[in-house]
């Protein structure tokens, strides 16, 4: 039986389907019923990697209180020499913390919380 290789970040029904296509496979030689499920996760990982992200500003300020606040408060933002002077130095500037506290956040989250940051603060262009 071909063992299946999970993606880590993959959603359950992505991994059903995989499950099942393998399944089908098995009237297949072996090695045409690999290259299939190879085939099949390459596709749906470059599927899942290409799907817009819509930040969740609601969810970045919930890190950003539990989290950021801990090193400083929202002046940082405000001051009249803040050194962010763009979306991506911005995004750069949340990832440098996030890796100082250790925090291990998704992609996902690190977008959140620059979405909230921009929204409330900065309000740079995308």
């Amino acid at each position: 039986m071909t063992r299946i290789r999970r993606h880590p970040y993959a959603s359950h029904t992505y991994q059903l389907k995989l499950v099942k296509l393998n399944a089908l496979a098995i009237d297949m030689d072996l090695r045409t019923a690999k290259r299939l499920v190879g085939l099949v996760g390459v596709i749906m990982t470059f599927c899942m990697q290409t799907t817009p992200y819509a930040a969740d500003v609601r969810h970045g300020q919930d890190l950003h209180d539990q989290n950021c606040l801990h090193c400083h408060d929202t002046s940082q933002y405000t001051r009249p020499n803040h050194r962010i002077k763009t979306l991506e130095g911005l995004r750069k500037q949340v990832e440098r913390c996030e890796l100082s506290l250790e925090l291990q956040w998704f992609e996902e989250d690190i977008e959140d919380v620059v979405a909230y940051l921009n929204a409330t603060y900065y309000q740079f262009n995308n």
